[in-house]
């Protein structure tokens, strides 16, 4: 489990993979879940202009904020919803997990704040602070109890990429010959 990649290299027929324990994968194919800059950097050394491109895509943080309630059930049946940006809410949206996997007595959902604007709202802020906000929120839009019966707060740094405007995205056809794009 503590294995991680340290380098990727094209070969003629396919892709050597060296692990941090110098062990070497050969394979066909590499699908890779890296974030695009973690993904750059295994690049740069055979693919410089590549490896700059993806390094140069940036990522936000998310608080993730789980929330349990016993014996109250969602008055929705539905997987969630998003918050357009437009409303300028702290809070990016709410997954209704136990409406997908039941849950026997208990409701559950998750919490996903910050994003782009992650730092506008919670930059130096307590855990304290960021939990209130998302009972607050998840209070006012789904009429659920202000305190949960169990709560979980965790902070994922650099967890989605913030792609720009379309006509900004990268076109790695055009600028890598290695036929990628996105």
């Amino acid at each position: 489990m503590d294995t991680t990649c340290t380098n990727l290299e094209f070969l003629e027929k396919g892709v050597k993979v060296t692990l941090n324990n110098d062990q070497h994968i050969e394979a066909n194919h590499v699908i890779s879940a890296l974030p695009a800059p973690k993904l750059g950097m295994l690049l740069h050394k055979q693919h410089p202009t590549l490896g700059n491109l993806l390094s140069s895509i940036e990522h936000v943080n998310v608080a993730v904020i789980n929330l349990a309630y016993e014996n109250i059930p969602m008055k929705q049946n539905a997987f969630g919803f998003l918050v357009p940006p437009r409303e300028k809410l702290p809070i990016l949206g709410v997954v209704f997990d136990s409406c997908c996997f039941e849950q026997a007595d208990w409701t559950i959902l998750t919490v996903m704040m910050g994003g782009a604007w992650y730092d506008t709202y919670f930059k130096g802020q307590s855990k304290e602070y960021i939990l209130d906000i998302a009972c607050r929120y998840v209070h006012e839009i789904l009429d659920m109890p202000r305190t949960p019966h169990a709560q979980h707060e965790k902070h994922r740094r650099y967890m989605w990429p913030h792609y720009k405007r379309s006509e900004d995205r990268y076109n790695l056809t055009d600028r890598t010959g290695l036929g990628v794009s996105w």
